[in-house]
């Protein structure tokens, strides 16, 4: 007998970046592969928790709006006191029989008394809440207290799961699912057309891929490029993907932010950049460093939480705090033979974990929590 599996997939619609990505990629490994590790996964859209984005899946089962939300005058003040919410896990209840509910940071609710899993991307929110949206901090709290009483967690490296371990404790029921690239991703030449509408030469750039959260240590990124240039560096650094909160001054030159990056955007930067680099403080996985090695483009990253461990010695570790660092490791990827020993580096990680070996993890982790 399949095990029964439902995915809430609504965190992809409203989160910018990795999480989005992830959940996205775990859903297409799940679709394909889970049926071979004894599951079966449908996917769960709870519009009430992203309003005002698109549906993140085609073809998820919708939850329905509670019928007073169409009453007008009743429904502003039901959902900003939280009725709306409280009556969630009940009819999620009413239109899923699964056996296991992967749940959501921005949507946790399932029905109580069935197994829950949580993806744990990383406890930045609980141990550094001034980097987070008070938005994101309540919901690192409500999932902390699932964890608390038993749910269990997939997370997303061995330095996640360590910090997981550390702050609930050795009992907390922990898989390591890890992370991938999107099949889309892959070495070749970049799209003359994407490179010449943005201005941008074939390996005539650096480029960074996140967004605007303080955890991504921009603002020392842009201060390095600004050293860098002082010493002559002229190469433009890119921003890719950039948005969230708390974005930095661009009074520094040589600087291009993109705010709006598509996939077929995003596959020819990594082709045609010299480097990605990667200066975050804090990250559960770092997926764009996997996306860039996916492609062939070499990576230099800090040298912290989750990175190491991502890169696997296939790249440039740096200190997060050290401009100097960073200035001269621009320099050497615009004058010497660094770019192309990253690069070699790069294609020797590339296919190591795909996303297979993360649903495989994953189904692991459901029939684990099912005991």
């Amino acid at each position: 007998m399949m095990l029964e599996v439902a995915l809430d997939v609504t965190v992809a619609a409203h989160a910018l970046g990795g999480v989005g990505r992830y959940t996205l990629g775990l859903a297409s490994a799940l679709e394909e592969h889970a049926g071979g590790f004894g599951a079966s996964v449908s996917f769960l859209d709870v519009p009430a928790a992203r309003r005002g984005t698109r549906q993140p899946l085609p073809g998820a089962l919708t939850l329905p709006d509670p019928p007073w939300t169409r009453i007008r005058g009743l429904a502003g003040a039901g959902f900003r006191l939280g009725v709306e919410r409280a009556t969630r896990a009940a009819r999620i209840a009413r239109i899923s029989d699964a056996d296991v509910f992967h749940v959501s940071g921005v949507q946790p609710e399932s029905p109580v008394g069935r197994p829950r899993v949580l993806t744990f991307f990383d406890p930045s929110a609980l141990e550094h809440p001034e980097w987070h949206t008070a938005a994101t901090v309540r919901y690192a709290a409500r999932e902390a207290a699932l964890v608390r009483r038993g749910a269990s967690l997939m997370a997303i490296s061995e330095w996640s799961a360590a910090r997981a371990r550390e702050i609930f404790g050795p009992s907390c029921r922990i898989t390591v699912a890890g992370g991938a690239a999107d099949p889309c991703f892959t070495p070749g030449d970049p799209s003359p057309g994407v490179l010449d509408g943005l201005g941008l030469e074939r390996q005539g750039f650096l480029l960074h891929v996140g967004n605007f959260v303080p955890r991504k240590n921009i603002p020392m990124l842009i201060e390095a490029r600004a050293r860098a240039a002082g010493r002559g560096f002229s190469l433009p650094l890119v921003l890719a993907g950039a948005g969230g909160w708390k974005e930095p001054g661009m009074e520094a030159g040589g600087v291009t932010v993109l705010r709006e990056v598509s996939d077929e955007m995003l596959l020819s930067l990594y082709r045609g950049a010299r480097a990605l680099l990667l200066p975050s403080e804090y990250e559960g996985l770092g997926l764009p460093a996997l996306e860039a090695m996916a492609c062939g483009c070499g990576v230099v990253a800090a040298d912290s939480t989750a990175l190491p461990e991502t890169l696997a010695g296939c790249g440039l570790l740096l200190p997060p705090h050290d401009p100097d660092a960073w200035a001269d490791a621009m320099t050497a990827l615009e004058s010497g033979s660094l770019a192309e020993e990253l690069r070699s580096m790069a294609l020797g990680r590339r296919g190591l974990h795909g996303w297979r070996e993360v649903a495989a993890a994953a189904c692991e982790c459901y029939l684990a929590a099912t005991g």
